[in-house]
Formats: structure tokens, sequence, C-alpha cells
């Protein structure tokens, strides 16, 4: 009885306020079970459900590879899970929209961890928006680290960076 999963090319949870690690879950297990077709999505977009970070890890469990917009907009992850997503980076490559805004655990450590994807990411990806995530001057240091891949492609068009604790130092 899953076979209309297969045909899907954009999934969207929004609001889902019981929606957590358990539903990321049943979405792998049983939604995607023995389908490899998870791979034609094409947009995969989840705000405001509090999966964190074991539910990423459920997510990253999925065939996403043909993923061009990943939106993981204030679903309680931090640097686990999204050391975890970024592992997994390297098969998405067609992504131009990475939106991970309003994850306040994130910090600088996740910004770090985002660091070293960047490069993997930076031929295809045209979004990056990490508004909210608490990464501070310590995490905007990390990311300019690599900031060169992204320049050197010249694809990346916005860079949303706002309420994230930023000083003069950064």
């Amino acid at each position: 009885g899953n076979a209309w999963v297969g045909k899907l090319r954009r999934l969207v949870f929004s609001r889902c306020e019981r929606f957590d690690a358990v539903g990321a879950q049943i979405l792998h297990e049983e939604w995607f079970r023995g389908l490899p077709t998870s791979a034609l999505l094409e947009s995969f977009d989840m705000e405001f459900c509090p999966i964190g970070d074991d539910g990423i890890k459920e997510l990253c469990a999925l065939d996403l590879n043909s993923l061009s917009e990943l939106r993981l907009s204030s679903v309680d992850v931090s640097a686990l899970g999204l050391s975890v997503l970024t592992s997994k980076l390297a098969r998405f490559s067609h992504l131009r929209v990475l939106d991970l805004s309003g994850n306040d655990q994130l910090e600088s450590s996740g910004a770090g961890e985002l660091s070293d994807s960047l490069i993997i990411v930076a031929h295809t990806l045209e979004v990056l928006d990490l508004r909210g995530g608490n990464v501070g001057d310590h995490g905007l240091f990390w990311l300019s680290s690599n900031a060169s891949a992204l320049r050197s492609r010249n694809s990346l068009k916005p860079l949303r960076l706002g309420s994230n604790g930023l000083g003069d130092d950064s």
C-alpha cells in the first residue's frame, strides 16, 4: 500500500508538533520501505517538527540523493545531528537550497560541521539559510574557513545569517 509514495516529488511537514524522532523513524521504515523511489524526491521541507538529532539520523537513512531543496527549519537539531547530515551531503549532487534556520542548538560547533561540507555542495548550492542557529562569532569563523569554495563557484546568492548573535569580532 505505499506505492503512491514513489510518485512524490515534494514532501512537506509543517507545524507538526507531535512529529518527533519516532515519526521520522516511521517515515523511514514504513513509508519508504523497499522503495528506491525515495530518490525521486526533489524537495523535502520540514518546519516546526521537533524531530531532533535522532530524527535527523532516520531521515539521513533515506535515499534522498536527488534532492534539490532540503529545508529543516526549527526541527531541534544540534551539531550532533548536523554531523550526521553533513556526512550524507556528498550524495546530494543537485542540492540548490539548504535551510537549517531556527535550529538554535547548532551553535559554533554545528557551523564547524557544516563548514567541511560546503566544499562538497559548493558547485550547486544557491541558498544557504542559517538564521537563528546561534552560531556566534566562532561559528562564523568556522564557516568562513571554507567560504572560498563557495566564492569560487559563484552560485551562492543569499547567505542568510541573521539572529546568530554575531558581534563586531566576526
